[in-house]
């Protein structure tokens, strides 16, 4: 059992966790995507805008990912070419998305990372919601992971390096930090639009609470403008330099629409985020004392909010996108709880507030796993389990 203790709190070496990291990122979506052709819903979508990236009149608003398949894809016809490269960006998008988790604990939370957290960094990845409920409302469920849709798993790293950057910047007053979360917020307006919105006012309000009427506030607010700017750059692109049938986008407010009756909405909540809820209840002194904390919680109060409220219309037909805004904060904020419950000393630290924690975020990651196994026997990322 002290061999068990001593091999959790073990802090590992780059050069064995990096290995594991290029695995638990590669091998799924290779088995999905290019063994067994899965590319419905979105990917082969996805594939055919990138096929008429440069040679139709349309352009899309968010390129990243289209551009990425047609570079990594070697301008070729051939569809496995085009699915391997999915699998590059797929897989790449999780290796930094986890390589950005373990900077931003070691960064903001001064901590490092011993197997335990690494385990449940690993966890993390594969987290789904488990549909308590018998309403099946999961696929639009705001879940803290999408396996299926390659700009929204792309702008993930994006948004880690953009939180640590931004934050960096707010604890040492370092401008080269805020140049680089210009670059990311830039980047992840360019990937995916509809994840920046929570972010706008985010960062302002964690300035005032933290320095009062500072420089660091100005600066924040500058970044805020900024990432507001590339937003409405991009909504008068839509709206002028795109097919006719685009410039029917609008965008409207119409809280609790989306998921029908106000409860099915406290459904989606409870599942959805279901991990934060069991942290927040077990853990809220430390919440209300921890500046990042308070952070990631507006975050996911103004991701919901929007997600609960702004509908997107495309030629009079409603989607979801908007309510991709709680999907970052939402796996942001499991992000920043690890820390807390993850002893720097396992053998001495765990309590049982940490161990449900844990239990919970590792029931969510099975399931996600079972997803994942149940996609290639039905060919859909969508699917009933």
């Amino acid at each position: 059992m002290s061999s068990l203790l001593n091999f959790l709190n073990y802090i590992p070496s780059k050069k064995i966790y990096y290995p594991i990291f290029f695995l638990a990122s590669f091998l799924p979506y290779f088995v999905i995507i290019f063994l067994f052709k899965v590319d419905a819903p979105d990917l082969s979508a996805h594939i055919s805008f990138a096929d008429d990236l440069f040679i139709s009149q349309y352009k899309p608003a968010h390129p990243i990912f289209f551009f990425f398949i047609k570079i990594l894809s070697f301008g070729s016809s051939s569809y496995d070419a085009k699915l391997f490269a999915s699998v590059v960006i797929f897989s790449s998008a999780q290796f930094f998305s986890l390589y950005f988790s373990v900077r931003i604990i070691q960064e903001l939370f001064i901590r490092e990372l011993n197997v335990t957290m690494h385990f449940l960094l690993l966890l993390l990845q594969f987290a789904m919601p488990i549909p308590f409920f018998p309403l099946d409302i999961r696929y639009n469920s705001l879940s803290m992971n999408y396996f299926h849709n390659g700009t929204l798993s792309l702008s993930v790293p994006f948004a880690y390096a953009l939180s640590l950057y931004a934050f960096k910047f707010l604890m040492h007053d370092d401008l080269s930090y805020l140049k680089k979360a210009y670059y990311f917020s830039f980047f992840l307006i360019l990937t995916k639009p509809s994840f920046t919105f929570c972010f706008i006012p985010a960062f302002p309000i964690f300035a005032y609470l933290k320095y009062g009427l500072s420089t660091k506030l100005l600066r924040s607010l500058q970044l805020s403008i900024f990432i507001t700017f590339g937003i409405v750059a991009q909504s008068l692109y839509l709206k002028n330099f795109t097919p006719s049938y685009m410039k029917n986008f609008k965008l409207r407010f119409q809280p609790f629409f989306l998921y029908g009756t106000a409860i099915n909405h406290v459904r989606l909540v409870c599942e959805g985020f279901l991990i934060g809820l069991v942290f927040l209840v077990l853990y809220f002194k430390r919440v209300i004392k921890n500046e990042y904390l308070v952070f990631i919680t507006i975050c996911v109060f103004i991701g919901y909010t929007i997600s609960f409220t702004m509908i997107d219309y495309l030629d009079g037909k409603a989607y979801p996108n908007m309510s991709w805004q709680s999907v970052i904060v939402n796996k942001l904020s499991i992000l920043f709880c690890l820390p807390f419950i993850v002893p720097i000393n396992v053998i001495k630290g765990f309590n049982w507030r940490a161990i449900l924690v844990a239990i919970v975020l590792l029931v969510h990651a099975f399931y996600g796993l079972l997803y994942l196994y149940s996609i290639p026997f039905y060919k859909v990322f969508h699917l009933n389990i």
